[in-house]
């Protein structure tokens, strides 16, 4: 089964990417939606053949999978549509796509940093014109989709994008000045039409009145079945997923807009990855290999970090007193992963930033690949150390958060969720979890270098949290890939992206 990723944006602001289409097929047709949930899609293709969409599962990294079924007629629809969205479907709100489409195939980009050449695996691209009418009302506004679907998952996918600044950037600009810009399949375009449009004051009474919530006038999250939460469309600043680009010096409007800033931290230097690798594994238990200790220069790293991290706290928000942000500090507490060399870093950056209480959660070590490859049950198949141990290594260590999601990305927004807004989080973890959050990169991170993340918390539903990467620095508060001094610039997935500045954000 294919993976899809789909975004529509005004035509006004959209790129064109004909240049990457020629000797491809083109195709002009009227599609018509029945406007139900973004995970199912009915349409009748030209206007006469039915067919369902089923997205199978939660969207990843802004990537989805659907399954397609072909009908006899509408009322097939609801053998397939569980009892919320055939409700829905009674509802009869219809949305003309009068679509011009073409797509060609082309190669998935490089897998590394080197230009090497990756898997001979071949994606399809797609760019359609879009004029939309909704309950019969011809839209003044006219679209732009574009779409890259393939075999192989959402890493290669999120390489193209990455490595497509015309689209990159035109999505980043989108989400910045709230063009609108609909992350998702066609599902999640109708219904954010619908809204746009205004075509549900009536059903959000009737819905009201028979337990149905909907979204309302002033775009506030409901339940049922034309609820959207979940899926990824801006529409006065709501949704999940995307890409934004955000201007340098923009701290207090993030705060402003209840937004704020989760920063990263990879844990140092570890005694495994060096010389003295022989004697540390001959006198540790082999269960607990797994889990290696920070070096002496590990330590230094971390310190290092820290003190990086107070300067560019300081330039973010305009304080010249770098100390004054350690006393109290900036960072309120850290949560830290419950691995030996995470916390071990933790406790070196609590003592340089002032930080009083270091929490741990596990799911800040579900991304490490020693934990991963355990799958969702690794807590029971590994031997982690236990409180005490934890605490001989990091005194500061106050809890551990039992609580707390097990999956890495879970994890993050459940962080976030437990701050006041427009905080400053810090939590420290391992170079994969810096690369999940960015999409899945394959960027190089050395010891302590850390992402800074912007997350907007402007709905009330945890899982509508977006992250998107502001910078990426190294110990040393370096900006990585020679990008140093240009903040809404941050690193792609390749060396070719990378020198054109690439952002990406992932939840």
């Amino acid at each position: 089964m294919s993976w899809e990723w789909r975004v529509f944006l005004p035509a006004s602001v959209a790129p064109d990417l004909s240049h990457l289409l020629i000797g491809g097929d083109a195709e002009e047709r009227d599609d018509s939606y029945l406007a139900l949930t973004d995970g199912f899609g009915y349409k009748l293709r030209n206007g006469t053949k039915p067919e369902l969409k089923i997205r199978d599962g939660r969207p990843t990294n802004d990537c989805e999978q659907w399954s397609k079924f072909s009908l006899l007629n509408q009322a097939e629809l609801t053998r397939h549509l569980d009892p919320e969205a055939a409700q829905a479907a009674t509802r009869e709100i219809w949305v003309t796509l009068d679509k011009t489409i073409r797509w060609a195939s082309i190669k998935a980009p490089p897998t590394d940093e080197s230009n090497s050449p990756g898997s001979n695996e071949v994606l399809l691209l797609e760019q359609t014109e879009i004029a939309v009418e909704v309950e019969g009302r011809q839209s003044s506004q006219q679209w732009r989709s574009f779409s890259v679907e393939g075999p192989g998952g959402p890493d290669s996918l999120l390489r193209f994008v990455a490595a497509t600044p015309e689209l990159r950037d035109a999505v980043s600009a989108a989400w910045l000045n709230e063009d609108g810009c609909v992350l998702g399949g066609y599902p999640s375009f109708v219904v954010y039409l619908t809204r746009v449009e205004s075509q549900l004051a009536a059903a959000v009474a009737t819905a009201s009145a028979t337990g149905l919530a909907s979204r309302d006038a002033a775009g506030g999250a409901g339940e049922g079945a034309l609820t959207t939460t979940g899926s990824r469309f801006k529409a006065v600043g709501q949704g999940k997923g995307g890409f934004k680009k955000l201007a340098a010096g923009n701290q207090s409007q993030l705060e402003a807009q209840g937004q704020g800033r989760l920063w990263l931290l990879r844990h140092g230097e570890r005694v495994d990855e060096t010389a003295d690798w022989v004697s540390w594994a001959e006198e540790t238990p082999s269960f607990r290999h797994f889990d290696p200790p920070l070096t002496q220069a590990g330590e230094a790293q971390a310190r290092d970090a820290a003190r990086a991290m107070l300067v560019k706290v300081g330039e973010n928000t305009g304080h010249k007193d770098v100390g004054a942000l350690s006393s109290p500090s900036i960072f309120q507490v850290i949560y830290s992963s419950p691995l030996e060399r995470a916390l071990s870093t933790a406790h070196e950056a609590a003592q340089v930033l002032g930080t009083s209480e270091v929490r741990v959660v596990y799911g800040l070590a579900q991304c490490a690949a020693a934990v991963r490859k355990q799958g969702p049950d690794y807590r029971e198949r590994l031997q982690f150390l236990n409180l005490e141990a934890m605490r001989t290594i990091c005194p500061e260590l106050s809890v551990v958060e039992e609580d707390a999601p097990r999956d890495f990305r879970e994890t993050c927004a459940w962080l976030v969720d437990q701050q006041q807004v427009g905080s400053q989080v810090l939590a420290v973890t391992h170079r994969e979890g810096i690369r999940d959050l960015m999409g899945g990169t394959r960027i190089h991170l050395p010891y302590c270098s850390f992402g800074v993340y912007n997350y907007n918390t402007s709905t009330d539903h945890r899982r509508a949290i977006q992250f998107f990467l502001d910078n990426l620095f190294d110990q040393n508060g370096v900006q990585l890939n020679g990008t140093k001094g240009n903040k809404t610039k941050s690193v792609a997935a390749n060396s070719r992206a990378a020198k054109s500045g690439a952002k990406k954000l992932v939840f």
